[in-house]
């Protein structure tokens, strides 16, 4: 409408041709995929831990208020905005329920690594689907990798960098336990079995109403973290680097303590394609002491393929 001079009749123009526009919210942060890491780089607990509830959420709407397979759930279609809140996008793909309890379709256009087992068998999707998918995510932000969950692995690797940090979180380990208990049932390959999105968010919920109520009675964490009940022997490191050069022996050394009031055995092994001396390979470290291991990359000749090596010692 133009406003009229005064004394003049309004004039209405409608526009020829009708355009419809889609606006969308920008999101700063782009995807999750490109903050996923390990335990001891990148995101900070407390970080990762609002993520996932906020997945969560996102999901529990999807699927209670509206009804929403979304089929293609993975960190590539979670965007994060400045505050770190996840968004769930992409719908390409996504099947309105519309009162059936699963679907089968032959529509492959979903991706694998985050795909149900059923799918792939079948071809049947299901709320459960975007619940195993979630379980997938939820590993990833734990431990930065979609592999078997070690759960005495994950907390001694958190609890090393929350002791190498000034910030302690209140309830890391609580936090850590639940998401990988959370994580384990939705990765069940029986849909049946796995969790509702509702009783996963009130599974947060009831944790967050334990630490308050923890909080409130004034049990809080102050300092650093103690070893969990199975650690024998604590570690200066978690990981070893071999700065790489040609027909060179490269060493790197490793300290462990004794933090029991018992003798305690070790034997290293380990598991790789390059060669390594250690020394000592086994021992006997006497109660509250320390032991060294010199772990000696033995000379090469030509450059590794993988120019990062990643192999693996077990002690």
């Amino acid at each position: 409408m133009i406003n009229p001079e005064p004394g003049e009749t309004p004039k209405f123009i409608f526009a020829e041709i009708r355009e419809r526009l889609l606006c969308f919210e920008y999101i700063n942060k782009g995807s999750l995929d490109k903050y996923l890491t390990d335990e001891l780089r990148g995101l900070k607990w407390h970080t990762r831990y609002q993520i996932i509830k906020g997945i969560c959420r996102g999901l529990e709407y999807l699927h209670k208020e509206k009804g929403i397979i979304h089929r293609d759930l993975k960190p590539a279609n979670i965007l994060l905005d400045d505050l770190m809140v996840p968004k769930i996008t992409d719908f390409g793909i996504s099947k309105l329920l519309d009162g059936v309890t699963h679907i089968v379709t032959s529509n492959s256009a979903i991706s694998l690594g985050y795909c149900a087992p059923e799918f792939i068998k079948h071809g049947q999707v299901s709320i459960k689907s975007d619940i195993f998918s979630l379980g997938v995510i939820i590993t990833e932000l734990v431990t930065g990798c979609k592999g078997n969950l070690d759960i005495q692995n994950v907390l001694r690797r958190w609890r090393y960098r929350w002791n190498k940090s000034v910030n302690y979180p209140l309830f890391g380990y609580q936090q850590v336990t639940k998401c990988i208990e959370i994580a384990l049932k939705c990765l069940l390959d029986s849909p049946k079995k796995r969790p509702k999105i509702s009783d996963i968010v009130s599974m947060l919920n009831a944790l967050e109403n334990t630490n308050e109520h923890i909080n409130n009675v004034g049990d809080s964490l102050v300092g650093p973290i103690s070893p969990y009940p199975w650690e024998l022997l604590e570690f200066d490191r978690l990981e070893l680097n071999f700065p790489f050069e040609i027909n060179k022996l490269i060493p790197c050394s490793l300290q462990l303590t004794n933090i029991t009031n018992d003798y305690v055995a070790f034997d290293v092994e380990m598991t790789g394609s390059l060669q390594y001396c250690i020394e000592p390979e086994k021992c006997v470290v006497p109660p509250r002491s320390k032991c060294n291991i010199m772990v000696t990359l033995q000379a090469q000749k030509r450059v590794p393929h993988a120019m990062v090596c990643k192999d693996e010692f077990f002690i």
